[in-house]
């Protein structure tokens, strides 16, 4: 229930228990970690406005656990082609400075369907 103006507000265990729910979840948010080499990497890519655009992550138990956050400018002959090659483009643009980080450890990539299409094609265009 709303207050009127002019009215205090009730602040009770309940509204007390929401507030420090809210500022626990605010201040334990996830950061960005040190990869562990010993692990598999996973990047999720995704184009937006001629950005390629990822987030490297690792599992941590079940959790997908942020190492870095990548964003990269599809060159402007790139941005001209279709969608599907774009996010070709994007994937690789990505995966060269996800390589530096993963130092080589297996990566798996997770790419919009239409770069999977496009791989299933296999050039028979």
């Amino acid at each position: 229930m709303k207050p009127q103006r002019g009215e205090p507000t009730l602040w009770e265990s309940t509204q007390q228990k929401a507030f420090e729910e809210i500022k626990w979840a605010l201040t334990n948010a996830p950061g960005l970690g040190l990869p562990d080499l010993t692990k598999s990497f996973f990047l999720y890519i995704h184009k937006s406005t001629g950005v390629a655009v990822g987030v490297l992550i690792q599992l941590l138990g079940s959790w997908h656990h942020p190492e870095a956050y990548l964003s990269k400018q599809l060159e402007s002959v790139t941005q001209g082609w279709p969608p599907c090659l774009r996010a070709l483009a994007a994937m690789a643009l990505l995966m060269s400075g996800a390589n530096e980080l993963t130092m080589g450890q297996e990566l798996t990539v997770q790419v919009p369907r239409s770069v999977v299409t496009l791989l299933e094609y296999k050039g028979q265009y």
